[in-house]
């Protein structure tokens, strides 16, 4: 375990002490290591891994120093300031540890992990980015003791779990399967396909966005269960011909009663809204290298210059033009 213990930053002899804090996480053999070297009974062991596990992590020691930095200049109004290390020696004993009021301690942390995790969710579930990455911000103060001995396998391992609980919560908005699964299955792949701890960095912060943006653009828990159904016909066939009998028909509804339920609901008529979900679909296909004409025949529009109106009047430029801005 390295980088173990705290900052002196100095002050014309005064001194702000910041630690202990820890530069990685401990591993199994390291915390046997500490235990044998002294003399720590065997039934401590477990209490001195929680307390490892849950001590600050510095992985960049210079950022760190630079924002203590910072921070000790303004609070000094500009003046110098000296910063020294002091690693925390095996021998340094502190205060006597209480084995009685551990486990209270450990049943608040392990509390305040489920009750963030429970936010975390909520905020996935409600398609809220800023909170859920506020709630992820959170995990870096509780990190459960390393189970296998192979710290990056456990990390993909919580990855994975978080993959599994992200992919249920946003189920529980209405958002369909099909692009439920089309977004978990990528990133199970690319988890499995990490080969370094700043890659699961990046995927996690990347899992919140897109599954939050999941459920910003498909969640249809709002809506009554014959206008879900209405939805998702229209967004898995939008290059089929639609029509108001034709929807009415095939889920059973009358076809004046759709139109008004359906108006009434998403706020605009189903016509509009089939144009607009194959405009948006059709501008995600302008990078695809495919012909203007081929992108308006798989968005179900045969008429070319009908599609090319439609465009331009949607986002305000025809679909060449917004091609070159790509």
């Amino acid at each position: 375990m390295s980088g173990g213990g705290g900052i002196d930053v100095n002050r014309h002899g005064s001194y702000c002490v910041i630690g202990p804090w820890v530069e990685n996480i401990p591993t199994t053999d390291e915390v046997d290591e500490i235990v044998q070297r002294n003399d720590i009974p065997q039934y401590l062991r477990t209490e001195l891994e929680q307390y490892l596990n849950n001590l600050p992590l510095v992985s960049f020691r210079l950022c760190w120093e630079a924002m203590l930095v910072t921070i000790a200049e303004h609070i000094y109004d500009s003046e110098t300031v000296g910063v020294s290390y002091h690693k925390i020696e095996s021998s340094d004993t502190g205060n006597e540890y209480s084995p009685e009021q551990e486990p209270a301690i450990s049943t608040q942390l392990i509390e305040e992990l489920y009750k963030n995790e429970d936010a975390l969710l909520d905020a996935v579930r409600n398609g809220d980015i800023k909170l859920a990455l506020q709630c992820v911000a959170h995990f870096s103060y509780y990190r459960a003791p390393e189970r296998a001995g192979e710290i990056f396998r456990n990390g993909k391992d919580y990855m994975l779990i978080l993959n599994t609980l992200f992919r249920k919560t946003v189920q529980l908005s209405q958002v369909h399967p099909v692009h439920i699964h089309t977004l978990s299955s990528d990133f199970a792949r690319r988890i499995e396909a990490a080969v370094k701890p700043s890659e699961l960095n990046y995927l996690l912060d990347s899992m919140i966005r897109r599954y939050c943006a999941l459920v910003q653009e498909h969640a249809l828990g709002k809506y009554s269960l014959v206008v879900r159904k209405v939805l998702n016909t229209v967004e898995f066939n939008l290059q089929k011909p639609f029509s108001l009998n034709m929807l009415a028909e095939q889920h059973h509804i009358d076809p004046s009663n759709l139109a008004h339920q359906f108006k009434r609901e998403v706020g605009v008529s189903i016509t509009s809204y089939v144009n607009f979900r194959r405009l948006e679909l059709a501008k995600s296909l302008l990078g695809s290298g495919l012909y203007i004409q081929e992108i308006a025949e798989q968005c179900g529009f045969l008429d070319v210059n009908y599609f090319t109106r439609l465009f331009k009047r949607q986002f305000g430029v025809a679909p060449r033009e917004c091609r070159k801005r790509r």
